[in-house]
C-alpha cells in the first residue's frame, strides 16, 4: 500500500499535472541534488504536506481515484484524449455518471495540480531534479495513507 501511495504521487507529480502541456524546468541542470539541496527539499517538502493546500489538493486527487475500479492502471490514460477513450469503453465499472462528469473532474484537479506546483515551483524543481534515492526520502512524508481517508 505505501508503494502503491508513493507510485500514485509520482505520477501525480510528474504526469497527471504536466500531460495537458509539457515543460522542462531541468533542462541542462544535472540530476541528483546536493547534500545542501537535499536536506532543503526534504524540510521544504515536509512542510508543503503540513499545508491546508496541500491537503485540499491531495484530497481532490483522491476522490478522482475512487471513482475508478480497483486496479485501474492510470499510466494508460495520461494524456486526455487516452483518459476520454478509456471512459467510452470503461464507463460502466466507473462511479461517473457520464463521460462528460468525468472529464471535468479531471480538467479540474489538473488545472488545480498546475497551480498548485506552480505556486511551490521551489519545491516542485528540486522534487523533479532528485535521484530516486533522494525522491524516497523527500516524498516520504507521502507514505501516511491515514490522512488520506478523511
Amino acid at each position: 500500500m505505501k508503494y502503491f501511495l508513493l507510485v500514485l504521487t509520482c505520477l501525480s507529480i510528474n504526469h497527471f499535472s504536466y500531460a495537458q502541456e509539457p515543460r522542462n524546468f531541468s533542462a541542462g541542470i544535472p540530476k541528483d541534488l546536493s547534500e545542501q539541496e537535499f536536506l532543503k527539499a526534504t524540510e521544504l517538502y515536509l512542510q508543503l504536506t503540513q499545508t491546508d493546500a496541500y491537503k485540499a489538493e491531495r484530497k481532490a486527487e483522491f476522490t478522482l481515484y475512487r471513482k475508478f475500479p480497483r486496479g485501474t492502471n492510470f499510466e494508460s490514460f495520461l494524456k486526455e484524449e487516452d483518459y476520454v477513450k478509456w471512459l467510452s469503453e470503461n464507463l460502466a465499472s466507473t462511479k461517473f455518471k457520464t463521460i462528460e462528469e468525468a472529464i471535468a473532474m479531471r480538467r479540474e484537479i489538473v488545472e488545480k495540480k498546475t497551480k498548485f506546483i506552480d505556486d511551490n515551483a521551489k519545491i516542485f524543481d528540486l522534487v523533479k531534479r532528485a535521484n530516486a534515492k533522494q525522491l524516497l526520502v523527500i516524498l516520504a512524508p507521502e507514505l501516511r495513507p491515514a490522512e488520506l481517508t478523511d
